[in-house]
Parts: structure tokens; C-alpha cells; sequence
């Protein structure tokens, strides 16, 4: 036993037409986006945590709303092991604004068509796509991930 547990990241889709919200991060030389959110602290919510990530990265007040997709990705050389919680959010206030931040790059609406496109982790496009068609609005979708 390591004594390691798992990261527990949070994360929103936060639609504006057929436009999503994406971040762009950059990471050991590589940049990818992904789904605005960030690791869960002890002792909150997973709602009060996805709230908080987009105070502090975005200037967004948020409420947030169904869990759609769980993903858990793990290093294969046991470095990392990241269980992802993805619910939709509704934005309820502020001002788009990038906070700094030494991986975040750039925030940006992208279309669905664009999402195909990019590199994008954890590797959930097909699914999340899948849930826009039907306008979010489908039971919780289990997905697995091979580390990259």
C-alpha cells in the first residue's frame, strides 16, 4: 500500500448556444484543454468545490447541476490517479476573466464542431458530445480512459 489516494477533480460544462467553455492548460510542454473545474478540498461539496473553481480560475458565480460523466484516469507508472466529476453548471454571474495561474493558458467558447479538433483530456469528447444531442439530459455515463 503506497499510502497515495486518489485526486478527486471537479469539473462543468457550461454551454452558451453551440459553444462550450474550455480551458486551456499547459503541462510539462504540452498544452490540451479541458472542462473548467480543479481538484476537490476536504470537507466541501462537490458543488461548493466546482463553485469555488470557477470563482478563482473564471470570475464565474455558478450553481451547478447534475452529475453527467465520471471518468477516472490512472498513470500507468502509478504517479497519478485522477477520479473526474463532471456536472453541468448554469452561469449566474460575472465577468469571464482568465485568473492567473501558472498552467492555465487561455479560456475559451469553442464549438462543437472546433471540440473535435483539440487535444482534449480526459478523453470524454464522444461522450460529452453524445450529451449535448440529447441537451444534457441523460443518466450519469461511466467512462474509462487510457492515460496519455
Amino acid at each position: 500500500m503506497s499510502g497515495k489516494t486518489p485526486r478527486i477533480r471537479v469539473a462543468g460544462i457550461l454551454t452558451r448556444g453551440d459553444e462550450i467553455l474550455l480551458v486551456k492548460h499547459e503541462r510539462e510542454g504540452r498544452q490540451y484543454f479541458l472542462l473548467p473545474g480543479g481538484g476537490l478540498e476536504w470537507g466541501e461539496t462537490c458543488a461548493e468545490g466546482l463553485a469555488r473553481e470557477f470563482e478563482e480560475e473564471l470570475s464565474l458565480q455558478v450553481s451547478v447541476g447534475p452529475l453527467l460523466l465520471i471518468n477516472e484516469s490512472i498513470d500507468p507508472a502509478g504517479r497519478r490517479h485522477i477520479v473526474n466529476l463532471t456536472f453541468t453548471v448554469k452561469r449566474r454571474g460575472g465577468t469571464l476573466k482568465l485568473h492567473a495561474d501558472r498552467r492555465l493558458k487561455d479560456v475559451a467558447w469553442v464549438s462543437r464542431r472546433e471540440l473535435g479538433k483539440l487535444a482534449f483530456y480526459p478523453e470524454v469528447r464522444k461522450e460529452l458530445l453524445r450529451a449535448w444531442a440529447r441537451k444534457f439530459k441523460q443518466p450519469v455515463s461511466w467512462v474509462e480512459t487510457h492515460w496519455e
